[in-house]
């Protein structure tokens, strides 16, 4: 298990510093919560040819209805 969750905000890339500086490693969050995320582009993973179609969507009322995507 990893304390850190990689997160891409496709629809704004320029979002992954704010992620990284609010929530990323060393950050109140990560010494509150014990772990941390870490804003990433689409360049940081290497996928199989056809990964999007594959994305799951997760919202619920646990998510605050914001929707999160996750391949399979």
């Amino acid at each position: 298990m990893s304390i850190e969750l990689d997160i891409y905000p496709k629809h704004n890339p320029r979002l992954a510093d704010f992620i990284d500086g609010n929530i990323g490693e060393l950050t109140a969050f990560h010494q509150q919560f014990g772990y941390y995320a870490h804003g990433v582009g689409p360049e940081t993973a290497i996928l199989p040819d056809g990964w999007e179609q594959r994305l799951v969507a997760v919202q619920n009322e646990n998510t605050n209805r914001a929707v999160g995507w996750f391949p399979l």
